[in-house]
């Protein structure tokens, strides 16, 4: 479930709400997202070396720091969050959005962006369980032939911290669901994994 619709969004889908404030306006860019990087003759520690660090360590770390630069950097170049399809037989495909998309919601949640509701995040306390990992053999599109890739079924428990003016004081947002994550290789360090696919699942049961 997604963060999506609750802060910003123009509809009421309370039923979204995982990792992101909503990108429901116009004239937002990159600049918005992506924090300054350092020196380039800095040599960084590499973090993402397992899919198990990526999820369980990374993932977590720098979102609750609310870091711009290192989300973008776990993020595949053809990610896609996708919603939970909660109509099966619907012709309809589920709700998916782009890695541009998915870096400005977080841009907005990590930099203290107000909604026209006087809503700010003021803290964010995410802990990602991993639950099971196996080879993903989907032929995706941008896959390269040859590499291999993995499913991860995790827990997701997520607390979003809200100074929210218009209701006169604070507000939790709290989720407790299991996500798959397709995780990659790094298309710029093949020694690192990024997240090349998200998909929301059900929440647990007496989250």
């Amino acid at each position: 479930m997604h963060l999506r619709s609750i802060l910003f969004a123009p509809r009421s889908l309370v039923l979204l709400l995982l990792f992101a404030i909503p990108l429901v306006f116009a004239g937002c860019n990159g600049d918005d997202v992506v924090a300054p990087t350092g020196d380039d003759d800095d040599d960084p520690p590499k973090e993402r070396l397992t899919v198990d660090a990526l999820l369980t360590d990374f993932f977590p770390k720098y979102y609750n720091q609310r870091d711009s630069t290192k989300y973008a950097e776990m993020l595949h170049p053809d990610y896609q969050f996708c919603l939970l399809d909660r109509d099966p037989d619907d012709s309809e495909p589920a709700e998916c959005w782009d890695r541009d998309e998915e870096l400005a919601i977080a841009g907005h949640m990590f930099h203290g962006w107000e909604t026209n509701q006087g809503a700010v995040v003021q803290s964010i306390n995410l802990d990602i369980s991993l639950k099971t990992t196996g080879e993903d053999n989907t032929m995706w599109p941008d896959k390269p032939a040859g590499e291999t890739w993995f499913l991860s079924i995790a827990a997701i428990d997520l607390k979003v911290f809200v100074l929210d003016q218009g209701a006169d004081g604070f507000t939790n947002f709290i989720v407790f669901s299991d996500q798959e994550f397709v995780t990659a290789p790094d298309p710029n360090d093949e020694e690192q994994w990024v997240i090349y696919r998200q998909t929301d699942r059900e929440a647990i049961a007496g989250g």
